[in-house]
């Protein structure tokens, strides 16, 4: 249809980079679901959002889904996950919808980005479970928390700057599709 691009589609400076990362970014209201893992070889449990790496010939919704699927594993219920991963394909995959390409990276000769798949779940009823262990993926802990949780601005806490920019750029106003109500 006129107007609408592809879901992935880029433009201007953003089709250059190269996306390495894709992550999803679930809120409700003032809050942002967050993840509280600990990476191979680190020694510190830090905040981050549901996403990772992008797999060879993957693509970037699958590439935000599995990370979700793997992270919340334990910590959310398997109908929780089945509900996001319908919700997500339905707005991303019919290509109405692009995810929001952030630059991580713009200087060199290979600039980095990642693609933020953002979801306003107010009215959904998500299922967080307790475990009292971590889970295969290094993930300790998950919930909703108040995106201006001062752990969310402090480096030493999060896991990406990037994370801690949209939590912090998000007024309370907005929604995920970018439009405000």
């Amino acid at each position: 249809a006129p107007g609408k691009k592809p879901a992935g589609a880029q433009t201007g400076e953003a089709a250059q980079m190269q996306i390495k990362r894709a992550a999803l970014m679930l809120f409700r209201g003032d809050e942002v679901l967050v993840v509280r893992e600990k990476k191979e070889g680190g020694e510190k449990l830090l905040w981050s959002d549901l996403g990772g790496k992008v797999e060879a010939k993957e693509s970037l919704l699958d590439c935000a889904l599995r990370e979700m699927a793997e992270e919340a594993e334990g910590f959310l219920s398997a109908g929780s996950i089945a509900l996001l991963e319908c919700g997500l394909r339905q707005r991303f995959g019919d290509g109405h919808h692009s995810p929001e390409v952030v630059a991580l990276n713009s200087k060199g000769a290979r600039p980095q980005a990642v693609a933020v798949f953002p979801m306003d779940c107010s009215g959904l009823e998500l299922d967080l479970l307790s475990p009292a262990q971590p889970n295969s993926f290094g993930v300790h802990e998950i919930h909703w928390m108040s995106r201006s949780h001062p752990d969310l601005r402090n480096p030493k806490c999060t896991r990406w700057p990037l994370f801690r920019a949209l939590c912090g750029m998000r007024s309370a106003g907005s929604r995920a599709d970018g439009q405000t109500d």
